[in-house]
């Protein structure tokens, strides 16, 4: 009995301090969450119960998916926030660089990317650039001179006159020769008629007068004077002649390339001054920054590569004048009546130029009208030598200069 009383009072002694050396018990645990965070969680158990408390701190990183943002080299800043801007940036080293600054009297146009190449391919600006600051135009084709060859046209005459002279002694004209014989054997003569050179048509004319009722033939028998009339040749007269040719022959003018420039973003960061940071130029244009300014200049400093466009030409080809020398050749015919007196009332006689006409009765002459009867036709012009040649040119105009880095 007692010696079981003391068995079971020591086991509840015992049982007692093993309650107070173990008052309670902590487990930490760790969980992770999306995108790095991590998670706390505390349990308790006390004494007096079997009793948990979870409590979660988060802490880590930025979230479920987060990225670091990206450096766009073509706005000014560090957007990155890497503390290295634009042209600094290692990321930005294929789209921009760090470029001599704008010699002064060259700013106008700022930085430009210059393309050029064939004309009427007008490319699209390039990244990196904010507007079409220039359009024109470069190597022109199609400025050779050439004119069309010198003519003339057939004459123009004004009408058409006796021309043949019987007695080239005597003053004026002798288109007229009376004689007692046919026309080529006269054996006695009163002598020829002077004529008007040129004789108008229609227009009753003095021509002597001319004696009649006289014979001749002496040695031999004894005829009228005034038998037969030889009329002279006849020709053409006053020819005008109109020149044909020499006129510009020439293609017109066109570009062979076209001249396009885009300035550059500015204000981008990280070039030590005076240095600039621009974008590269990309795709058809030139590889390397430009500047530009009105008119032909020489390129400043470094911008050694001069492109120089034009916006208009001037196109003064031209050719010397064509002339023509005075009409020759040429044929007609006039009908020539003889009266014998004053008012061309009583004709004689009358025939046609290069002929041999009858006179009737041996009669005196005192006037003639002439008429047209194969108006005057054919002959030629002779071209002057000297005209038909080019003159002039083409010129461009409104020219602008571009240089470029090498």
């Amino acid at each position: 009995m007692s010696r079981l009383a003391r068995t079971g009072a020591g086991a509840a002694i015992a049982l007692a301090v093993v309650g107070c050396l173990f008052p309670e018990y902590t487990f930490d645990e760790t969980s992770s969450g999306g995108g790095g965070a991590t998670t706390t969680s505390s349990s308790s158990t006390t004494s007096s119960g079997s009793q948990t408390t979870t409590t979660g701190v988060a802490s880590g990183g930025g979230g479920a998916g987060g990225m670091s943002p990206e450096e766009d080299c073509f706005t000014a800043g560090d957007e990155d926030g890497d503390q290295l801007a634009d042209c600094a940036d290692p990321d930005c080293e294929p789209d921009v660089e760090c470029v001599d600054s704008i010699p002064v009297g060259w700013g106008g146009i700022g930085y430009v990317a210059l393309f050029r190449g064939t004309a009427g391919a007008d490319p699209a600006c390039p990244p990196g650039t904010e507007t079409v600051v220039y359009t024109g135009n470069a190597t022109l084709q199609n400025t050779s001179a050439s004119c069309t060859s010198c003519g003339c046209a057939a004459p123009a005459w004004s009408s058409c006159e006796l021309y043949e002279d019987f007695d080239t002694n005597a003053a004026g004209l002798q288109a007229l020769y009376p004689g007692n014989q046919t026309c080529g054997s006269f054996t006695g003569t009163n002598g020829t008629l002077t004529v008007p050179s040129p004789w108008a048509p229609n227009v009753c004319t003095a021509l002597g007068p001319y004696p009649g009722g006289n014979t001749c033939g002496s040695p031999g028998p004894a005829v009228p004077c005034n038998a037969y009339v030889d009329i002279g040749l006849a020709r053409p007269f006053n020819g005008s002649c109109a020149s044909t040719g020499g006129a510009p022959a020439n293609a017109s003018p066109t570009w062979q390339d076209e001249v396009k420039a885009c300035r550059v973003v500015e204000g981008l960061g990280g070039c030590t001054a005076p240095q600039a940071c621009v974008p590269k130029p990309q795709g058809v244009y030139e590889p390397r920054i430009c500047i530009g300014r009105a008119g032909d200049q020489t390129c400043p400093g470094a911008f050694t590569q001069l492109t120089t466009a034009h916006g208009d030409f001037d196109d003064t080809r031209d050719c010397t004048g064509c002339s023509c020398g005075a009409a020759t050749g040429g044929s007609c015919t006039l009908n020539v009546t003889l009266y014998s007196d004053a008012g061309c009332n009583t004709p004689v006689g009358s025939g046609s130029s290069n002929t041999c006409a009858m006179l009737n009765g041996n009669p005196a002459v005192q006037r003639g009208r002439t008429t047209v009867v194969t108006p005057p036709s054919g002959g030629s012009c002779p071209v002057v030598p000297g005209g038909g040649q080019p003159t002039g040119g083409v010129t461009e105009t409104d020219p602008t200069t571009f240089c470029c880095l090498p």
